[in-house]
């Protein structure tokens, strides 16, 4: 044989594919989806139980995988682009199963793949150094592997019309079984409200996917003007259907590009038609500050009553300040909208009384809509009452985006772990829950005002090691498993010291001058693979809340869901103010109440917000990083080091010098030295409190050298 005869080979074009393309997609789409529900399932019998209880959405799965398969048949190098799709979909069936193992009940989603991103250092918590070597040599391996196939991959003979039609087939048949499934309800269009029941019942390829364009809010089938018009009155609407009619796959899709998300503007959406709830709703005239107590929201980072659980046998208490709290003050079961993760879509709805159930299970504002603009809040909202807003957290603050989104709702001060010197760690490395007392104390103290202040806690979060090598201050005496003894007497100890910390907190707070009120409750459920008849009346997204005051208030036990922890606050210590704090207050025992939130919170949301009046929300000023803000005094070299002088310098302080990060060692609060620096004249030093990540949360002014 010829060298051009090789050469012409090589090149593809004397060469043809093979194997049958249209056998390879739907076969490889079949057995990469009964892979994927068997690692997602926990074995083969449960895969195949899926397929016999459901067999639609089994094979809707298969034919997702199909259509992938067959975008890589279309590339000449069909060997790499194949192995390519293979890899993407077993890594994702792998993660998935790794998730589900330290995140109960909430598997993999599109919305981790955009948050790993910014959660690099969660690593060493859930894994062994071990582990994530030999990860990271697994994930260079498959590199290597990759780049090795790519080169030595033969091109084979483009194959025009056939490979588009098989594509073409491949689409009709996805399309075709996609809206069988829908109007069959085999599917359905959201995942909500439970998205490991929709994984269970739905499959992982159809689910994972669908997560990443099911975001938005879908235009209310009531939405008129007519139905805007009488929100908050006590007019009954005509009635209408109890659920909204499910959409076509074309419908969706075609609302999908002309929108970007799953969200549309309403039929009858005028100015005109939302009048009535600014009148209604709008914001109060200022109000006398003297009147209205500090108010501190804590979300305890997963926080409940172990107590409570079925199969567990456990020696003690390791809340008794919370228990004591919940016994003597208005308490309860807050509804959060999320479990063994998702902190900050608690977050959300506490802080801006929207319910996420309106949205698409994909959705998590903290990383979309609240990414720009500025948003009402209970921050801005308690402005209205004269009340200076703190966020506090101890860990990272660019995590979740934490340090724009904080600004874009309208808070006044920022305090996350690098405005911190943290002292003391838990055995996976979280900062302590005690520190936070000072830091709270501090927050109240730096201003003339009364204050508002959330606070979120981190010592509590997973990882939960069944090796930790702590000793059990309340031994499990029985539980399902030996491994979930230890990782629940670890959890055990976690909230003991965060139990510890609300006891300081309210101790400190009893003896303050000023009327203070304390909203306390957890964010979601731990980790810790429970199993739903293990759980009082098996609710996964049932946390319990206290409202604790250093002054009598009467104690009304009520069950809430987390976004009208708010407003149902502010009626028993102050007065609702705001929008949607307000609607919540006046409509929460409406019979209408569902129905016109959603619409309520469209406007607000994706509408033209006409609620406030055609106007856009300012912010009032900067927000401010710090109890207090990092400042630069002097600056000098001795020798071969330079030393900067200024205020509130942390671990995360460091020398810029000609906007070049150098190398800073930090002796105090008032002291940095950076060595082997020595400064020239018109060099210019600043000092950036640098995240986790490496972003610049901020930075000081900047001195001139002369």
């Amino acid at each position: 044989m010829g060298g051009n005869t090789v050469t012409e080979m090589r090149e593809g074009l004397g060469r043809r594919f093979p194997f049958g393309g249209s056998a390879i997609m739907l076969g490889g789409g079949a057995v990469i989806n009964f892979i994927l529900e068997a690692l997602g399932r926990g074995g083969i019998a449960a895969a195949f139980g899926f397929l016999v209880k459901n067999p639609v959405a089994f094979v809707l799965g298969c034919l997702i995988v199909a259509f992938t398969l067959a975008i890589a048949l279309v590339f000449r190098r069909k060997l790499f682009s194949l192995t390519l799709v293979v890899i993407i979909w077993l890594t994702l069936g792998i993660v998935n199963c790794m998730v589900l193992k330290h995140r109960t009940g909430y598997p993999l989603t599109f919305a981790d793949i955009i948050l790993s991103i910014g959660a690099k250092g969660l690593l060493t918590v859930y894994y062994k150094w071990w582990q994530i070597v030999l990860i990271g040599l697994l994930i260079v391996a498959v590199i290597a592997l990759l780049v090795l196939l790519f080169v030595k991959s033969p091109k084979f003979r483009r194959e025009k019309k056939r490979g588009l039609l098989r594509l073409l087939l491949a689409t009709v048949l996805l399309a075709a079984c996609l809206s069988v499934a829908l109007a069959g309800g085999f599917v359905n269009a959201s995942l909500k409200p439970s998205i490991y029941h929709s994984y269970v019942e739905y499959g992982f390829s159809y689910s994972f996917v669908w997560s990443a364009f099911d975001k938005g809010i879908a235009r209310p089938i009531e939405y008129s003007q007519n139905m805007v018009s009488v929100i908050g009155t006590q007019e009954t609407p005509a009635p209408t259907p109890t659920s909204k009619p499910d959409r076509g796959f074309t419908e969706d899709f075609i609302e999908f590009v002309r929108n970007g998300l799953f969200s549309s503007r309403p039929e009858g959406y005028t100015e005109e038609s939302v009048d009535n709830i600014r009148d209604l709703l709008g914001y109060s005239e200022q109000y006398d500050e003297t009147e209205t107590p500090n108010i501190i929201f804590i979300q305890l980072e997963s926080f409940f009553d172990p107590l409570t659980l079925n199969d567990y046998q456990i020696e003690g208490d390791p809340i008794p300040n919370f228990r004591k709290l919940a016994e003597d003050y208005t308490s309860g079961k807050l509804y959060v909208p999320t479990v063994s993760g998702g902190t900050a879509n608690t977050e959300y709805e506490v802080l801006t009384g929207c319910n996420l159930d309106f949205f698409g299970s994909g959705e998590f504002p903290f990383q979309t809509v609240l990414q720009e603009g500025v948003w009402e809040s209970l921050a801005l909202d308690l402005k209205t009452l004269g009340l200076y807003s703190t966020f506090i957290h101890n860990y990272t603050g660019s995590f979740y985006h934490r340090d724009t989104v904080y600004s874009n709702l309208c808070f006044d001060r920022f305090v996350s772990e690098e405005y911190m010197n943290i002292t003391e760690t838990n055995p996976k490395g979280w900062a302590k829950d005690s520190m936070l007392t000072g830091i709270i104390n501090d927050a109240l103290l730096t201003t003339q005002s009364r204050d508002f202040i959330y606070v979120v806690t981190v010592q509590s979060h997973g990882a939960y090691p069944d090796d930790a090598g702590e000793e059990a201050r309340f031994p499990v005496l029985s539980s399902p498993s030996d491994a979930d003894s230890q990782s629940m007497e670890y959890y055990l100890n976690q909230i003991n010291d965060v139990d510890a910390f609300i006891g300081e907190l309210t101790a400190a707070l009893t003896v303050f001058d000023e009327p203070t009120v304390v909203v306390m409750f957890g964010d979601h459920l731990p980790g810790l693979n429970f199993n739903v008849d293990e759980l009082p009346e098996g609710d996964l997204y049932a946390t319990p809340y206290v409202i604790w005051s250093n002054y009598p208030l009467e104690k009304q036990d009520k069950d809430i869901e987390a976004y009208q922890l708010g407003a149902y606050t502010l009626l028993r210590c102050a007065r609702p103010v705001g929008t949607m704090v307000r609607f919540h207050a006046e409509q929460m025992d409406s019979p209408k109440y569902i129905e016109e939130m959603e619409i309520l919170e469209y406007d607000i949301v994706y509408g033209e917000q006409y609620v406030y009046g055609g106007k856009t929300l300012e912010r009032e000023a900067e927000m401010m990083f710090g109890i207090t803000p990092v400042t630069i005094e002097n600056c000098y070299t001795q020798g071969e080091n330079t030393f900067v002088t200024g205020q509130g310098f942390t671990p995360s302080s460091t020398v810029y010098v000609n906007d070049s990060k150098r190398k800073t060692i930090l002796v105090n609060s008032e002291l940095l030295i950076s060595p082997d620096l020595e400064l020239d004249a018109e060099d210019s030093v600043k000092v950036c409190q640098v995240a986790a990540d490496g972003s610049v949360l901020s930075e000081t002014d900047t001195l001139l050298m002369k």
